[in-house]
């Protein structure tokens, strides 16, 4: 008799089943984002909406800024698509329209793929909890078809937005004051700190405030005036934020055994992005255009 897979690798099996269809929404929007900057600059962001107003398709640039548009506005999609293929792999199709509204939601108070992961969970999981309610037979359809994704919608709308969101803006400003105070008594440890912060949540709040925090000084136009300090501690999140996306080619390229062909296939593009600090496909860049 097979032994029983006990419930918690069952459940993270569930949540990370995902993990391959993401696979070429982070890698193709990723790459076209790192063209775009090679080719267009890095200040190509402040003039991507003019270039593309104008239509003139003879300019490289032009092309470039559509670039770089549409990748941004596809690695803005990542937490919906996060949020719904997680509530799929929990609860099936009933679950995915609930999670894309909390995926967007995700998206409106920019936490990132984790909070897209918990609108997933929580839609997948309230989904579950009232496919077991009973209900009249005469009430069923209706409850199946608009009762039931309507009380899922609302609960993960107000997971997102009442507590993940308030709880995303105190603790990047608890993060902001923290790092402010470190910053003056121990430069090593606020490095180490913002280096940890900048591969720990792929794009979400904490990268983001460890990128503001190390370009707080970075965003003038005269760089002889930019601190030695705080280029080193932009430096730094540069640095670490090339961490994940490398340290998937090597682990697939040391230990080959451990990981499919297409994983294999996949860690190759990984450490395209891992170059230009890309950990999963938006640009993390030391300059004023920052596209995370």
């Amino acid at each position: 008799m097979p032994r029983r897979t006990p419930p918690g690798p069952r459940l993270a099996a569930r949540l990370t089943g995902y993990a391959p269809q993401l696979g070429p929404l982070v890698a193709i929007p990723g790459v076209m984002v790192v063209l775009a900057l090679a080719v267009g600059g890095s200040h190509l962001s402040d003039s991507a909406s003019q270039l593309l107003f104008t239509g003139d398709w003879t300019q490289l640039r032009t092309w470039a800024a559509l670039l770089l548009k549409t990748g941004l506005t596809a690695l803005a999609f990542l937490p919906v698509a996060v949020a719904g293929l997680v509530a799929h792999s929990l609860a099936g199709r009933a679950a995915v329209v609930p999670a894309a509204v909390g995926g967007l939601a995700a998206a409106g108070v920019q936490g990132g793929v984790l909070s897209g992961l918990a609108a997933g969970a929580c839609a997948g999981f309230v989904t579950l909890g009232l496919g077991r309610v009973t209900v009249p037979a005469r009430w069923r359809g209706v409850a199946s078809a608009w009762l039931f994704p309507l009380v899922t919608t609302v609960v993960t709308a107000f997971l997102v937005l009442g507590v993940i969101g308030e709880l995303l803006n105190s603790l990047s400003g608890w993060l902001h004051n923290e790092l402010a105070s470190l910053q003056f008594e121990n430069t090593v440890a606020t490095g180490l700190v913002l280096g940890a912060m900048a591969c720990a949540d792929l794009g979400g709040v904490i990268t983001r405030t460890a990128i503001a925090y190390g370009a707080v000084e970075l965003s003038g136009g005269d760089p002889t005036r930019f601190s030695t300090l705080n280029m080193t501690m932009m430096a730094a999140v540069v640095a670490a934020g090339m961490v994940p996306a490398l340290a998937l080619p090597l682990a697939a390229l040391v230990r080959r055994s451990l990981f499919s062909q297409e994983e294999r296939d996949y860690a190759k593009g990984a450490g395209c992005s891992g170059r230009p600090s890309c950990p999963r496909g938006r640009c993390r860049s030391p300059s004023p255009i920052r596209c995370a």
